[in-house]
């Protein structure tokens, strides 16, 4: 088997198969256009180079194809993917966005992923994992969880150390607290690239017992799970009983639109570029996060609760199930930018740089400091480390 990329007019890839054992080539082109003129070009070349004759050409039937004008390269990948595999082209459209993704991991990590994750779902299922629209429900619903998800209890109530709590527990509660686990569901994981592997909904205290404990909290647990959470409710603290509570969403749960706002968005006009296709934040997102501190120090409080639940008085119920990729470039690149990364910036601003020169000088400095080509990777992506050059404009202008 020998594969051909072929450019047509420096504006469009196509693929060619050529089978030395039946001297016959296959076109492969995502826009169905005739490959008689490159499959003449590569018999010469046949002819010349290795003096082989008698090539015949032969076009695929029923293969994916594109429908817009500009994933045409990757539709080549994933024929050629598929050609080396040995695996049947169930493929479409809808699966572009996670096919780039799952390329850009690839590319970054120096590893190709199994067969299976060459749509996003199995190499043998056509299904394509599709974000909820406003008009869908976002998956929180009692209702909508009792049909879609299965769920496993895991465990009773136990308290524990951040060091004995389960493994994909740790990769999202922060260190440096104690837990008490009163009830977890397991859920079932989603089927693209990069999704998480064990989502979970889960309802657990912890060792919090103020108001800026609570909010050293939120702030560990997002640096160290890399999910951002914005807020979508606050309580006014009663101080007899309830010290602090705040309600969050994940920050790619899609808003609704007041009617002004979608008689706005229904009336504009301009033509989106490529870019704005491809960078999108809002993907209705249902993951969610409930803090409650209550006031343990409060004869009441003492008197309905064992011991435990005094050292742990802070309520945290917590929906870990994002329907997009968590750690990927895409997703960390909307994170907020660190109050340590502006601090830096603003010493090189009163030092004498400019924006630009300040936001070279920060990004070679990255470069160098970096432990590894995994470690940049990452760092170079996430915005709380390396803000985009946007960004540092704006804080010089602050």
């Amino acid at each position: 088997m020998i594969l051909f990329v072929i450019n047509v007019k420096s504006s469009h890839w196509s693929l060619m198969l050529g089978e030395p054992k039946t001297k016959v080539m296959t076109y492969y082109d995502s826009l169905g256009r005739d490959g008689t003129k490159p499959f003449h070009q590569l018999r010469e070349f046949l002819l010349k180079r290795f003096n082989s004759i008698g090539w015949q050409l032969q076009y695929p039937e029923n293969i994916p194809q594109q429908e817009n004008s500009y994933d045409c390269g990757v539709f080549v990948c994933e024929y050629a993917r598929c050609l080396i595999l040995h695996k049947p082209m169930k493929f479409s459209q809808d699966h572009m966005p996670h096919i780039r993704e799952r390329i850009a991991t690839e590319l970054q990590s120096g590893v190709l992923l199994p067969a299976e994750s060459a749509t996003g779902n199995s190499a043998t299922d056509a299904q394509v994992h599709k974000v909820p629209s406003q008009d869908q429900p976002a998956f929180t619903s009692k209702k909508c969880t009792k049909d879609i998800w299965e769920t496993t209890e895991l465990s009773n109530v136990t308290e524990s150390s951040w060091e004995r709590l389960p493994k994909f527990l740790q990769l999202v509660l922060p260190k440096g607290y104690t837990y008490m686990i009163e009830h977890i569901e397991s859920l079932h994981s989603r089927d693209f690239i990069g999704a998480q592997t064990e989502p979970f909904n889960a309802q657990i205290r912890t060792s919090v017992t103020c108001r800026d404990e609570a909010q050293s909290w939120l702030k560990s647990m997002m640096d160290h799970n890399q999910c951002t959470y914005r807020v979508t409710r606050t309580y006014k603290p009663t101080m007899k009983r309830l010290l602090f509570r705040v309600d969050m969403h994940c920050q790619h749960q899609q808003k609704a639109l007041s009617t002004k706002q979608l008689a706005l968005k229904s009336s504009h006009t301009t033509k989106k570029g490529l870019a704005s296709e491809l960078r999108k934040k809002k993907t209705n997102c249902p993951s969610t996060l409930i803090m409650t501190v209550e006031n343990s120090t409060k004869k009441l409080f003492r008197k309905c609760h064992n011991q435990s639940k005094v050292l742990h008085p802070t309520f945290v119920k917590l929906l870990f199930d994002h329907n997009h990729p968590i750690h990927s470039a895409h997703s960390l690149s909307f994170r907020s930018i660190a109050q340590q990364t502006k601090d830096i910036f603003f010493d090189l601003f009163r030092s004498g740089h400019s924006a630009a020169t300040a936001w070279h000088t920060y990004e070679s400095k990255l470069l160098l400091t970096s432990l590894n080509k995994t470690s940049m990777q990452r760092e170079l992506a996430d915005r709380t480390i390396n803000p985009s050059r946007q960004d540092v404009c704006r804080l010089y202008d602050t």
